[in-house]
């Protein structure tokens, strides 16, 4: 199936504009449903996190159906003070300690030490790939705008086509219907319209579906799929 954005370009000679919404609230609400990740499932973490101002959300999402759900939340607008870094280490621990986590990628800023060191040296031999070509945990958004873009809009391709399960958080509802269309290059990305209105969740969402499709294309996937132990070399 054609993607829905490459359609609307293609076919009707439609201006993707910057004031759209990524996706709208219907087709939204019409991918959640009631089941939960569970203790032993497989699945992949992702994260954009924020000390202060923007909020942060850890989102699990399962390789099985690629069901979405925030692990953690911190919300600068409800909790009225910046984030609690040992809450989130703590929420990290836990999800390493409850699941089998194949992949993690999380934005590098503005959490260098924990991203770049401190995730990777507790957690980095329980996972299957790197989340990106220069780090095991780190996502370097402003360095991987394309590969964000891309995977931006298979989401919101998803997210249409009812393929994208998720739990029905309200603090990630508000974050999806929140972004907003940003072409890139020949893609469609998200972003902010008014800065007051929040979308790391949503960024986490998009982070975390492509982290599972890498996860069900690698070699370590098809070699476990296949029957083989499976062995990642670093």
């Amino acid at each position: 199936m054609k993607p829905v954005a490459s359609s609307m370009r293609e076919f009707g000679n439609l201006i993707v504009s910057d004031l759209s919404s990524w996706v709208s609230k219907q087709d939204w609400d019409a991918n959640a449903c009631d089941d939960r990740i569970v203790d032993g499932d497989e699945i992949v973490l992702a994260l954009d996190p924020a000390l202060t101002e923007d909020a942060t959300v850890l989102i699990g999402c399962r390789l099985s159906d690629g069901l979405a759900q925030p692990l953690f939340t911190w919300d600068p607008a409800t909790m009225h003070r910046d984030l609690d870094v040992a809450a989130l280490d703590a929420a990290v621990a836990d999800a390493f300690d409850r699941f089998q986590v194949r992949a993690f990628a999380a934005d590098v800023h503005p959490l260098e030490g924990r991203v770049l060191v401190d995730w990777p040296t507790a957690y980095g031999d329980r996972l299957w790939l790197d989340a990106s070509a220069k780090h095991l945990i780190g996502f370097d958004m402003r360095a991987l705008k394309l590969d964000v873009a891309r995977a931006a809009e298979l989401v919101a391709d998803d997210i249409a086509n009812k393929s994208c399960p998720h739990v029905g958080d309200p603090l990630l509802t508000t974050h999806v219907v929140n972004a907003q269309r940003r072409p890139y290059r020949e893609y469609v990305s998200l972003g902010r319209g008014h800065r007051d209105r929040k979308i790391d969740g949503a960024v986490s969402l998009v982070l975390a579906r492509l982290m599972r499709r890498s996860v069900l294309e690698s070699d370590a996937y098809t070699r476990r799929s296949q029957g083989s132990k499976v062995v990642v070399f670093r």
